[in-house]
């Protein structure tokens, strides 16, 4: 992972995990990765969104290791305000090398007790494991419900879908909005975001918010009307976010959200584009 920078005007630079298939926001602490939860089996943990937790074990689980994993599955959840302080689960077992009978029956009877959890999705099972998910589902007392998909990225759209009314809040997304990469997921894979205060320009007419995505991205939004005297902030800003970047790394591409600019100044407008392709091309 990248490690956070300061820039020129000594400002910390913020960094945030994205998830590629929704856009939105990841939180994830070192307490919740890589636990030895037993001596097979090491429990992951992020929140997706602020309403769903992800898990992903590493290993072979035993009752003792679920016990343990469930357990930091409740901390975690702590931290979850999601709608009346309910949240989604998704169980990704890409990882899991396997899950005995007593163990799976106490995971599945632990979580589907659970009053604060609205739903839970199992994805990347083996075929048998798929097969038993599905037959024990129709003997769930509580009535929770479970489901089954393929990869990560098909757990992350039902579980959009089953949480529609947690996604109107425009926060929850790092750019503002759903943003989809239109490629295979089969797990997570989180997508770094850095940014800083300081790469922001505001002026009465224009703005520009610059944000690097896994260090060799360089992407900007702009709004307003630009002018001449925006271009030397422009260039300013990029430099200091090459400069963030660890010694041997560069911009290979560039973004531009030029969506919500208006007409301004036709060369400024020219200068805006140019410039900054000629940054990506020669990275930094």
């Amino acid at each position: 992972m990248m490690k956070n920078a300061l820039n020129q005007c000594g400002l910390a630079s913020q960094q945030e995990l994205i998830c590629p298939v929704t856009g939105l926001r990841i939180l994830s602490r070192p307490e919740w990765t890589q636990q030895r939860v037993s001596d097979t089996l090491l429990a992951n943990f992020y929140v997706i969104g602020n309403f769903i937790i992800y898990s992903c074990p590493q290993g072979l689980a035993d009752v003792n290791g679920v016990q343990r994993s469930l357990a930091l599955n409740e901390e975690v959840a702590r931290s979850v305000s999601g709608y009346n302080g309910q949240y989604i689960q998704i169980e990704d077992y890409a990882a899991l090398d396997g899950l005995s009978q007593a163990a799976r029956r106490y995971a599945t009877d632990a979580m589907t007790n659970r009053s604060r959890i609205l739903a839970l999705i199992f994805c990347n099972l083996s075929p048998l494991f798929s097969i038993a998910v599905k037959i024990g589902s129709r003997f769930n007392t509580p009535g929770k419900p479970i489901h089954v998909t393929g990869h990560y990225r098909s757990a992350l759209k039902l579980a959009l879908e089953l949480g529609e009314t947690f996604t109107h809040a425009p926060e929850a997304f790092v750019f503002g909005h759903r943003v989809c990469i239109d490629a295979p997921m089969p797990t997570l894979s989180p997508i770094e975001v850095l940014s800083n205060e300081s790469w922001t320009i505001r002026t009465p007419t224009f703005s520009n918010k610059f944000v690097i995505i896994d260090g060799c991205i360089l992407h900007s939004t702009a709004e307003g009307h630009i002018e001449p005297e925006h271009i030397p902030l422009l260039e300013n800003n990029r430099r200091s976010c090459q400069a963030a970047l660890p010694a041997g790394s560069g911009i290979e591409y560039i973004i531009v959200n030029a969506s919500q600019i208006n007409r301004g100044h036709r060369q400024a407008r020219i200068a805006f584009f140019y410039r900054g392709d000629q940054v990506g091309r020669g990275r930094g």
